[in-house]
């Protein structure tokens, strides 16, 4: 074999080195893809986040259809530019005296519940009705200005809300906890 000469040397020289610069570009490149993905994951379950925002739920109090007394529910939001349908939604509550004395779930549920806003009325006793329903049946709500929310009451709370998001992400908020994915519901 015969030496080359110094231009092959040189030229063999720099391949060496521009080998070794593709490899760090390589290894930076994929950190940097890395971090992107992540960043990607981050804004995904924002806006995944955002969407299951839309569904809120609070004790309201609004006037009896005869002015006599006052009704009280619990009023059920699901709106906003990201609204959707949900699934399997449930509603645990507390204030609600038949269902606070054992005798039903204090759950409130709905297989579906598309956007817009809904009212649950609170039964509570009656007189010598040993088989009372504790919720009437969720309701649209037309006219949001006569429901007045019920913000110092502390007998009257909403303890959880669950539902399963369009992509069968299940969700769940609590007071304590605020919301969070508490995973897939498939």
């Amino acid at each position: 074999m015969e030496p080359g000469t110094w231009a092959e040397w040189a030229g063999a020289v720099a391949s060496c080195v521009a080998a070794g610069l593709s490899g760090v570009a390589l290894v930076l490149s994929a950190r940097a893809n890395h971090i992107a993905n992540k960043a990607l994951a981050r804004d995904d379950e924002r806006q995944r986040a955002a969407v299951a925002r839309q569904l809120q739920a609070w004790w309201v109090t609004w006037p009896n259809e005869d002015a006599t007394g006052s009704c009280y529910g619990v009023l059920i939001r699901n709106g906003g530019e990201a609204a959707t349908v949900f699934y399997d939604v449930e509603v645990e509550t507390r204030g609600n005296a038949l269902a606070d004395a054992g005798r039903a779930p204090a759950l409130i549920t709905s297989e579906r519940l598309p956007p817009g806003d809904y009212i649950v009325r609170s039964m509570g006793r009656q007189a010598g009705d040993s088989g009372a329903r504790p919720w009437s049946f969720i309701e649209p709500a037309t006219d949001l200005s006569r429901y007045a929310p019920l913000l110092r009451a502390k007998k009257f709370t909403i303890t959880a809300v669950r539902f399963t998001d369009p992509l069968g992400i299940r969700w769940e908020w609590t007071p304590a906890g605020s919301l969070r994915d508490v995973g897939s519901a498939i």
